[in-house]
């Protein structure tokens, strides 16, 4: 009896050991879990769980998927815009090449010209040293070199033409105007601003003054072209006279009086004396400047002075000296034959270029010395207090002009009415 109570506690016991030792197992398996499993298994079924998984792996997929799409998108507009540029830096390197090749093709023309005209004069010397025998002979040969001048000649000017592909240049046509806006500068400030209008249909080039002292878009307009720029100024001489400047010349005092120069001077009629008694000299000093009325022929630093002087006149008086200034250098450029006098267009293109601001090309520049030649030059627009301004003061009491009608619609008219070639009285104009 007490053998097998003592065998059933001896079970008991032993399966005691075995529940305890399991529990003690489990609890330090548990234990030995990490944090985050224990509070997933605690808060998410394993269903959850693989669904959360599930979606994460989709949305990274997505994520890699459209940033690889982004990228390759990317990197083709990238290669698209490097092929433009690359197309227009080779458009660009080619246009240059063929500049380069009709310059020289010209000069080459040019100095065969000249080496034609060489031979005919030393030709011409000797016929006169040599008996009536040989004179048929060699006056044969004069005329044979005549004839290849004159060949060549054409062939000058038919690249003169050609030039006008490269340099953009483009007749006028009929019906339509050309502008170009001419600024003559002193320091930051603009003293002279006027508007050239060519008109293919009445051959004429109109020249309009505007006022220095001319209130648009809240400033001054002599302000414009230091502060914003030539475009400014372009749109802001639409802004009052209806005409957008094509093209654009800049010039300076220096650059003025030596274009003068390079002419060899200008022929002006003057058309009343002028006396200034304190025009301004150097070292802050002043100087009489007295120029009788009739025919002079001025230099450079004369030809200045009489466009600037206005101590004992008016803005408008001083406007209207500098169109009778551009006049006579039209006369005096115009003049020069562009088939016969090459270099010396090239020589005052090449000694201005560096100091005058414009988008006239050299080609261009020969082009309209030969289409404008013949136009007549017309002054006297001049936009003044007697007709279609009044003056007025600003802050500070600066002078100011601005127009009467409150608006410039009446100034477009008048514009219009001059470069169309509509009969315009300028005294029936004043007010």
């Amino acid at each position: 009896m007490n053998n097998g109570k003592d065998h059933e506690q001896l079970g008991e016991m032993h399966w005691r050991y075995v529940e305890e030792s399991h529990s003690t197992h489990e609890s330090a398996h548990k234990d030995s879990q990490p944090w985050w499993k224990s509070f997933l298994k605690s808060h998410f079924t394993l269903h959850d769980l693989r669904w959360a998984f599930l979606g994460v792996g989709v949305a990274f997929i997505v994520l890699t998927a459209g940033t690889a799409y982004v990228n390759k998108k990317i990197v083709n507009e990238l290669q698209e815009k490097d092929q433009q540029v690359n197309s227009l830096i080779e458009e660009v390197g080619e246009l240059k090449q063929d500049n380069l090749t009709l310059y020289t093709q010209l000069n080459a023309n040019t100095e065969a010209v000249t080496a034609i005209q060489e031979n005919i004069a030393r030709l011409k010397e000797r016929v006169q040293l040599v008996d009536q025998s040989d004179a048929f002979a060699l006056q044969s040969q004069v005329e044979t070199l005549n004839n290849d001048l004159n060949t060549q000649s054409v062939a000058l000017k038919s690249l003169i033409n050609a030039g006008l592909t490269f340099s953009g240049f483009s007749k006028v046509e009929a019906q339509e105007s050309f502008e170009v806006l001419i600024l003559g500068t002193h320091g930051r400030l603009t003293d002279t601003v006027m508007l050239a209008s060519v008109n293919a249909e009445t051959e004429k080039i109109n020249l309009v003054s505007i006022p220095r002292d001319l209130v648009v878009g809240g400033r001054r307009i002599n302000e414009s072209f230091y502060r914003f720029g030539i475009d400014e100024v372009r749109n802001q001489i639409e802004d009052v006279t209806g005409l957008y400047p094509e093209k654009y010349v800049v010039i300076d005092m220096k650059s003025f009086e030596d274009l003068v120069d390079a002419l060899g001077g200008i022929d002006v009629q003057v058309k009343k004396d002028l006396y200034d008694s304190m025009y301004p000299g150097p070292n802050y000093t002043y100087e009489t400047l007295n120029i009788k009325a009739g025919n002079h022929h001025f230099d450079g630093v004369t030809a200045l002075k009489y466009a600037r002087s206005r101590k004992s006149t008016t803005d408008f008086d001083r406007a209207a000296r500098q169109q009778e200034i551009i006049e006579s250098l039209k006369t005096k450029i115009l003049s020069t034959n562009p088939l016969t006098n090459v270099d010396q267009v090239i020589g005052i293109y090449d000694s201005l270029k560096e100091s005058v601001q414009t988008d006239i090309d050299l080609w261009a520049l020969i082009s309209y010395i030969r289409q404008y030649s013949e136009y007549e030059v017309l002054g006297g627009h001049v936009l003044s207090t007697s007709n279609y301004l009044y003056p007025t003061t600003g802050e500070g009491g600066a002078y100011l002009l601005v127009p009467k009608a409150g608006d410039f619609s009446e100034i477009q008219a008048y514009v219009a009415g001059v470069v169309n070639g509509e009969e315009v009285n300028e005294d029936e104009v004043q007010k």
